[in-house]
């Protein structure tokens, strides 16, 4: 009978142990709740916040612990079997079962979806079983701190080429997601890759003539959607300014106020010595020109970071739904915005049987709009600057100078 009882003991604190080691480890990724306790002044709150920040306080006790727990378990399980004359293969492949499964898999499953109800039961289980093992934990403790302590005099050079191997043989599920790893292989090729790889060609490039006007220039950075054009004389292979959307909303004389001088880089210099570049100028474009001096395309950092991870969503995406404040009176719109999230913008218009401004227009017009085509109110100047055959994409929102 105390054999039995021995044996349950066992059981059930190795289940603790491995139910408060993956709920610490869950807890890294989903501190809020923690956080929260913590600001309310829980002091187990306080407590579990600190172990989860280091991990090395709580990790030599747990495993010693459900070690500990373990062989309690499996001794006197294996002493109970063995009176009941169960064959000593059978004895193994019993007590390993039993471990697996309600020692291992049953508790850190049940934990894992639930961290948060159970961080502050197993900080004060912590605090217990480390006290009762402090003076094991303290022997562990200081054995490995000599180990680190060892191992960070010693300095490892490793190559570019023997990182690359290592990473190649990292297998995905193991230690990187799939997107992780895609990230890594990323970085591994931007120093090598050509800024070519990244640039607007050429014939894609929008800009206006040095001589244009600055109602020109709005209208160019409005209908296209950059935040910034380049500035030109005759054609793009004479590129001499870049200019800026917000510049332009300071409402400068001349474009030649406001013209930045632009970066020139060489067609065969490579993404990582672009960036370096760009950010040593504090710059955000960059022009590439050829061999003979000819204009190539353009680069921005943003086109050079998307080559390490991914591209990112602009808020003049096709997708993106915002208003742009040109001016205390001017907007740019999205169609597909609903009238009620002008109200913030101190924008009303009037509600029907619609409920975005692309429905709005339609409605007062009586069609489906065409780029170019404006509706005037009593309060409000709207021009359609973008619109398909089904749906108004994109508008201008000009108020009105109330007449006094």
């Amino acid at each position: 009978m105390l054999e039995l009882i021995l044996a349950t003991i066992g059981l059930i604190l190795s289940a603790l142990f491995s139910a408060a080691e993956i709920t610490f480890h869950k807890l890294h990724s989903n501190i809020i709740q923690i956080s929260v306790w913590k600001e309310q002044g829980n002091l187990i709150a306080k407590k579990t916040e600190n172990l989860i920040k280091n991990p090395e306080k709580y990790i030599t006790t747990i495993l010693l612990g459900l070690n500990l727990s373990n062989v309690l378990m499996s001794s006197f399980t294996t002493v109970i079997l063995y009176r009941l004359q169960i064959p000593e293969l059978y004895i193994l492949i019993i007590i390993s079962l039993i471990i697996l499964i309600f020692g291992e898999i049953l508790p850190k499953s049940f934990c894992h979806e639930y961290p948060n109800k159970f961080a502050l039961f197993f900080t004060k289980f912590f605090q217990i079983s480390d006290f009762l093992l402090k003076p094991i934990v303290w022997i562990f403790r200081n054995y490995t701190q000599r180990i680190s302590i060892n191992e960070k005099q010693t300095n490892y050079n490793y190559s570019r080429k023997e990182l690359e191997i290592l990473f190649e043989g990292i297998e995905l599920g193991e230690d990187l997601e799939k997107d992780e790893k895609e990230v890594i292989t990323n970085i591994f090729e931007f120093g090598e890759q050509s800024v070519k790889n990244s640039m607007t060609p050429k014939h894609d490039i929008i800009g206006i003539e040095q001589n244009g006007a600055i109602s020109d220039a709005i209208d160019i950075i409005i209908s296209s959607g950059l935040s910034k054009i380049v500035q030109f004389e005759k054609d793009l292979n004479n590129i001499n300014g870049i200019i800026y959307l917000n510049d332009l909303l300071n409402e400068p004389k001349n474009l030649s106020d406001i013209v930045h001088n632009p970066l020139f880089i060489h067609e065969n210099m490579s993404s990582n010595d672009a960036l370096k570049e760009l950010r040593k100028y504090r710059l955000s474009m960059a022009i590439i020109i050829g061999k003979s001096g000819e204009t190539l395309g353009l680069v921005t950092i943003e086109d050079l970071i998307e080559e390490i991870f991914g591209e990112f969503e602009d808020i003049f995406d096709k997708e993106s739904k915002k208003i742009i404040k040109l001016s205390h009176k001017s907007f740019v719109i999205d169609g597909r915005i609903h009238i009620n999230d002008l109200i913030k913008h101190n924008i009303f218009l009037s509600k029907g049987n619609y409920e975005t401004v692309g429905g709005y227009i339609i409605e007062k017009l009586g069609k489906i709009p065409e780029k170019g085509n404006t509706l005037n109110s009593e309060f409000y100047k709207i021009r359609v600057l973008k619109a398909s055959s089904t749906q108004v994409e994109k508008i201008e929102i000009i108020k009105k100078t109330k007449k006094t």
